[in-house]
């Protein structure tokens, strides 16, 4: 008798199944927030999100006859983690198209969501980055007086705010005062209306911590490498300190740490490759943020450590294949005499 015909699971699936469930409700903070500063236009969008990612999810899973399982909470995890990304004057089918992008083209093809070589929704986000940059990247203002007054970019009396990311890209900086980190706290700042509450990443860092500890390295690798980045390499004239603030608050960065980065279908097996491929991808990120054709590059990190990782692991297997004795070697590959 089978494992699956028992109802046991592998600890793998274990612990993909605990990481999307427990990340799905993780996304209830930066939701509430996101509610906060744009009301019903974020919910709006949320629901659009992750309504196109679990039928085109459902559709291509029946079409292609396989049980849906796990599978459809992580096609709403995925819609939720695109939208919550996006501004909250995106038009309406901009987070559909991310979450159907990411659905059919990054996962179904690969079979289950604990197949896929690629984070779906690093795959959808960057999908629409690469397809409309000027949606994506632009973000309303964000007015206390009148919350939740959010306009369609582009539309009539749209107001455009400037986020943390374009200012660094043209070597802007924010006031040094104490105003200027509070609002960078509490997320008063334009950008993805899911992403900017620094105080509430804080806390799902914590919950994630005490939740998933190994899968918390990738994170805190990546968190380090771009913070030692912003601080020897900073984009402004203005401190080390506002330049770590302006890096870290920017765009998708800790949004991707804490929810993109650390996926157990892609990350590597041991503790330590946990650590170094968070700050491979860490380092990638501010390449591409300092040298890129876009103001983040967050999403195309991961998508490139997904890419790369299996080939350096490759290549750490076959060096370490070589150090080995012979005999040791024909013992690791299962080989040796028999008496």
């Amino acid at each position: 008798m089978t494992a699956s015909s028992e109802g046991l699971r592998t600890p793998a699936e274990k612990e993909f199944r605990s990481y999307t469930v427990s990340t799905l409700l993780m996304l209830i903070a930066p939701a509430v927030m996101a509610f906060y500063y744009y009301r019903w236009r974020a919910l709006g969008l949320l629901a659009v999100s992750i309504l196109t990612a679990v039928l085109c999810d459902a559709l291509g899973t029946a079409l292609m006859r396989r049980r849906p399982g796990i599978d459809t909470v992580y096609a709403a995890l995925t819609g939720a983690m695109i939208a919550l990304l996006l501004p909250a004057s995106a038009p309406y089918w901009l987070p559909a198209a991310g979450s159907a992008f990411a659905i059919v083209a990054a996962k179904l093809p690969f079979g289950s969501a604990q197949k896929t070589p690629f984070v779906p929704a690093a795959a959808g986000i960057a999908f629409l980055c690469v397809c409309w940059p000027e949606l994506v990247f632009t973000y309303p203002a964000v007015a206390m007086e009148q919350p939740g007054q959010v306009l369609v970019t582009g539309s009539k009396d749209f107001v455009e705010g400037a986020s943390f990311a374009s200012m660094l890209r043209v070597h802007n900086s924010i006031s040094g005062n104490i105003l200027s980190y509070f609002n960078a706290v509490i997320g008063k700042v334009p950008g993805p209306m899911g992403a900017t509450c620094m105080l509430v990443m804080f806390g799902v860092a914590i919950a994630f911590f005490m939740f998933h500890s190994s899968l918390w390295l990738s994170s805190a690798g990546f968190v380090a490498v771009c913070s030692v980045c912003s601080v020897l390499f900073p984009r402004i004239l203005t401190g080390r300190k506002l330049s770590l603030t302006m890096e870290i608050s920017a765009g998708m960065l800790v949004f991707t740490a804490l929810f993109l980065l650390p996926n157990p279908a892609t990350l590597p097996k041991t503790h330590l490759q946990r650590l170094i491929y968070g700050m491979a991808a860490g380092a990638l990120c501010m390449l591409l943020r300092y040298f890129g054709a876009y103001e983040e590059g967050a999403c195309f990190a991961v998508l490139l450590m997904n890419a790369a990782w299996p080939m350096v692991e490759s290549m750490m297997r076959d060096r370490q294949g070589k150090k080995l004795p012979p005999a040791a070697s024909q013992l690791e590959n299962g080989g040796g005499t028999h008496a």
